[in-house]
């Protein structure tokens, strides 16, 4: 669908122009007939350029070139001096039923309802995504200036570097959930980073300055917790067969991600910004720290990672430590929490995986023979916590007296991408539970989900 603005009353100017420079010719002295003549010229001159332009592709003026389109990508606005607004909706509705009732309960939930507001104004792009399913809040609000080809600096609240799946779109994973280690690292925070690549891409980096949060939250209340400390967040990834289509490692991309800072808070159930726990993919939490346990002094996150995709194949493969000092009365602790996840995928229609999912070549058609793609999937992941959060009695000790030190899980996923952006997809994941702490049965559950994603 295209605006057009056609300049019909120019065209009518001249015309009335042109009736008044005739009748004047005929009362004007011979004198002035040659200046008159002058007059008709330019006149002619300048109907040619307007029929030129109003000739012009959808008959739009060139300097008024502005297009408005709905296509898988949202709903997308261009003018044609590089500024752009797209709109795209993404919802996901979930399924999940467990085996035993006393893992949770068998429920359908809008599990994300996520608008998404994009765009770019000259050297400067920007994004805002709400999250208005649960609890409302801002996801992101970013704006990236853009130092050249090949460099930008990011200012807002976005994705900090530490994280391979949790940098991976939300609507593009090979599971419903992602793996445990994410568990570990920020849903989002606030600050600035310089991010870029070289020329060929085969080298990215990122730096940055945040604010600091804790573990798998976001700071919804758009507040530094740490007493004014900063983290500082770095990132490099390399794809040193980028170039070379034809290798079979073009595909394999690693590297290490990590952040440290000091933190200066207190943990507290009660404030989603200030608890840290850690949930299974049917969203059971097994670990959580005590009310009240004092987050003082250095925190630090380790992240090295790797994923490789060729053809219809897709592996990824991340470990993550994340480190806090802990008080709770006269029990200091410095708690070391490690998580690992190997997953990998095989599109079964023989499209292309990759980091940013998967596109059927065939979208599903009803009665065309047209059947979308299919991709199955298999993963292990886990998380450990420090045996040092089950030290102490029930007055000192870090960990709930529910909580589990260790949680091994692994899964399989089937997932039918219907059209670019209609996705149904069903996993299913045991968990198992050990070490410290309490005696908890092994968890089975199957995810459903309905995608909708602009």
């Amino acid at each position: 669908m295209q605006t057009t603005h056609s300049p019909r009353f120019p065209t009518l100017g001249l015309a009335i122009l042109t009736v008044l420079a005739a009748g004047n010719a005929i009362a004007q002295p011979p004198a002035q007939v040659d200046e008159l003549a002058a007059l008709r010229s330019q006149i002619a001159a300048l109907q040619q350029r307007l029929e030129k332009l109003e000739s012009a592709p959808g008959g739009q003026s060139a300097n008024e070139t502005t297009t408005l389109q709905v296509n898988r990508q949202g709903l997308v606005a261009k003018h044609k001096d590089n500024f752009t607004f797209r709109i795209r909706p993404r919802i996901q509705i979930d399924g999940r039923w467990f085996a035993d009732d006393e893992d949770g309960n068998s429920e359908f939930t809008v599990r994300r309802l996520r608008p998404i507001f994009q765009g770019t104004a000259g050297p400067v792009a920007w994004r805002f995504m709400p999250e208005l399913a649960g609890t409302v809040r801002m996801l992101d609000a970013w704006g990236d200036l853009s130092l050249g080809s090949h460099h930008y600096l990011r200012a807002g609240k976005f994705k900090q570097p530490v994280g391979l799946e949790r940098l991976q779109s939300f609507s593009k994973t090979l599971f419903l959930e992602r793996g445990l280690p994410s568990l570990l690292t920020p849903t989002r925070d606030i600050g600035v980073a310089l991010y870029g690549s070289d020329p060929a891409e085969r080298f990215n980096w990122t730096v940055g300055l945040f604010n600091g949060v804790l573990d798998d939250t976001d700071l919804s209340s758009n507040a530094n917790l740490s007493g004014g400390d900063f983290d500082v967040g770095a990132r490099l990834e390399f794809t040193p067969w980028k170039s070379a289509t034809d290798s079979a490692l073009a595909g394999l991309s690693f590297g290490l991600a990590a952040s440290m800072g000091r933190e200066n808070t207190s943990i507290l159930d009660s404030e989603s910004d200030r608890r840290i726990r850690y949930r299974t993919s049917g969203r059971g939490t097994f670990f959580r720290y005590n009310d009240g346990v004092r987050v003082d002094g250095d925190r630090i996150r380790i992240n090295p990672f790797l994923s490789y995709y060729h053809g219809p194949f897709g592996l990824l493969a991340e470990y993550v430590q994340s480190s806090y000092e802990l008080t709770r009365s006269d029990n200091a602790q410095t708690i070391d929490t490690d998580a690992w996840t190997l997953q990998m995928g095989w599109v079964l229609t023989g499209e292309k995986a990759s980091f940013s999912g998967v596109r059927p070549s065939r979208p599903f058609k009803w009665g065309s023979g047209q059947i979308g793609a299919w991709e199955l999937g298999l993963r292990a992941h886990a998380l450990q916590v420090d045996d040092a959060a089950f030290a102490g009695d029930a007055s000192t000790r870090l960990a709930r007296s529910n909580a589990v030190q260790e949680a091994f899980a692994w899964g399989i996923a089937l997932n039918w991408y219907l059209t670019d952006n209609l996705l149904i997809a069903t996993n299913f994941e045991i968990t198992d539970f050990s070490g410290l702490g309490l005696n908890r049965p092994t968890e089975e559950v199957v995810i459903t989900r309905f995608q909708v994603d602009f």
